[in-house]
């Protein structure tokens, strides 16, 4: 197949749904966010510690939430919210988004993807097909199998570990499905980005923007759910580089999805690992812009990914307000996205005593970490 063919019918179809519902799973629940808190009051950090502790929201034991950071519990952090959330439904599955509940969209979402697996066994090499089926699975896994496991109560751990489970074999299978389309569109792309070739980038252009932010959300999701599995986590660096000249490619792909991404990317990868709270927040802002402020998701990512880690409460709670405040009515090809990160924001909000150590309106802890970096809110127009 040429690279061009059907891949801009399978870029408009796809397009419609870009983003990912800010779920980010279970993040700060593995000892990161606890410990970055270095600069405050011992036994202020023993009592957010023990809250904790007592409310486990995720697989590892929860004594590793007193323990000092190590790079794999930042990794793993780092990934939990590089879940980032996603919005790219077909033409077909818009208008059922836009018409109906997530409880429905749920509902249909298996039965569209049982259908795009048999037609894509019978057509291989329809980019349509490819696009749609992948991005599907990352949807569906995200949006309505790990976000909602990720919200469950403390006593229900094992159904919760269960669900995430499946997730994480929906993911897989989407990428799957997308490198092996981007691969029949620009042959040995996957391989030099393994290699760090971005020379070989040069042939991507816009059409592949979608693949590019599929496979990278499956990848990271599939391998934040299991860090141990060696063969997804090699992916990592390699999707990694696709996503960021995908940036370069189409800035503004669907109305800052990308910018979106890049909040959590930013600020929650340490700065050896690339972390810049500076352009997380540049990214931030452009997010906001982008989707003229009717956009919930923005703020929800930044809620997570920056003002937990800072312990910044104040800007924590304006951005999840700020967030809840959205008319999901003004926007109606982002209402579904906006329902989704609006319940993760609700739910954020309830379960605050999880994330900080104080929740006092009038604490607001600045500089705590090694970089000096607090996180701070963006007044729209």
């Amino acid at each position: 197949m040429k690279n061009g063919e059907n891949g801009e019918s399978a870029g408009k179809s796809a397009g419609a749904f870009a983003r990912l519902p800010s779920f980010g799973g279970e993040l700060h629940c593995r000892g990161y966010g606890a410990n970055r808190v270095s600069g405050v009051n011992a036994s202020r950090k023993a009592k957010y510690v023990s809250r904790r502790v007592n409310r486990p929201c995720g697989a590892d034991p929860a004594p590793d939430l007193a323990k000092g950071v190590d790079l794999f519990h930042g990794v793993r952090y780092a990934l939990l919210l590089l879940i980032c959330g996603v919005s790219l439904f077909s033409c077909t599955t818009q208008q059922i988004a836009m018409r109906s509940s997530p409880e429905f969209v749920a509902s249909m979402l298996p039965g569209i993807i049982k259908k795009n697996e048999a037609k894509l066994k019978k057509n291989p090499d329809s980019q349509k097909l490819i696009l749609e089926t992948g991005s599907y699975y990352v949807m569906d896994a995200n949006a309505f199998v790990q976000g909602p496991a990720s919200m469950l109560p403390p006593e229900k751990y094992a159904e919760r570990e269960a669900e995430y489970k499946k997730a994480r074999l929906m993911y897989l299978r989407g990428a799957e499905i997308l490198e092996d389309g981007l691969e029949r569109r620009h042959p040995g792309v996957i391989a030099a980005a393994r290699e760090g070739e971005t020379d070989v980038f040069k042939s991507l252009t816009k059409d592949d923007v979608p693949y590019i932010y599929w496979l990278t959300a499956a990848v990271l999701s599939a391998f934040s759910l299991d860090p141990m599995d060696l063969s997804t986590g090699m992916k990592v660096g390699e999707v990694s580089r696709l996503i960021q000249y995908a940036y370069i490619l189409d800035p503004d792909f669907n109305n800052g999805a990308l910018d979106d991404f890049f909040i959590l990317y930013y600020a929650s990868l340490p700065p050896s690992m690339g972390g810049d709270l500076a352009l997380a927040k540049e990214h931030y802002k452009r997010a906001l812009e982008k989707t003229r402020f009717l956009s919930a998701s923005p703020y929800v990512s930044w809620a997570q990914a920056a003002c937990i880690p800072a312990q910044n409460f104040q800007d924590f709670k304006y951005n999840l307000n700020k967030a809840l405040s959205i008319n999901v009515n003004k926007d109606m090809s982002n209402k579904l996205l906006n329902v989704l990160a609006q319940r993760k924001a609700r739910y954020l909000l309830d379960n605050a005593d999880i994330y900080f150590i104080d929740t006092n309106d009038t604490v607001n802890i600045d500089n705590i970490d090694d970089t000096g970096a607090a996180c701070g809110g963006t007044e729209d127009n």
